[in-house]
């Protein structure tokens, strides 16, 4: 495994640097998107091909509800439709949507009980960190597979 990630990481700076092109002649240099046979114009105009840009965000009535970048985006359509974000949920309910959303199981009881006696500001990550080590998550979402 050493070796193949020590020869993997060779040819990256290889290529990288411009030393494997010029190794197999001048026919093996990459072309670029102008000059790249494969796709037509009209292709290389979908959106897909073109590089991201920052788009402004929205303005909001509510600016205390945000907290994230793209709460913004949400808020606004919630607003165009005149709707309100839902109030949080309390900490029962948000255990039991995890729980239920990762491994398809309610949470037992002395997982409710622990996680609500926790006020640390990690509890919730560690829920989401057993769950997710949980043979329950895997057969969860192995079914979406099968």
């Amino acid at each position: 495994r050493v070796l193949l990630a020590l020869l993997f990481a060779t040819g990256v700076s290889l290529i990288a640097d411009g030393v494997l092109p010029k190794a197999f002649g001048d026919d093996a240099k990459p072309t670029g998107p102008s000059t790249d046979p494969v796709f037509t114009d009209e292709q290389r105009a979908h959106w897909s091909f073109q590089p991201p840009t920052r788009v402004p965000l929205p303005t909001v009535k509510d600016t205390s509800w945000p907290r994230q970048p793209i709460d913004n985006f949400i808020l606004a359509k919630l607003d165009a439709h005149r709707f309100h974000p839902a109030p949080p949920a309390d900490r029962a309910t948000l255990l039991r949507r995890v729980t239920f959303g990762l491994t398809g199981l309610p949470p037992a009881r002395r997982d409710i009980e622990s996680f609500l006696a926790d006020d640390s500001p990690e509890a919730f990550a560690r829920v989401v960190d057993r769950l997710l080590a949980s043979h329950h998550y895997g057969e969860q979402w192995a079914r979406h597979w099968l």
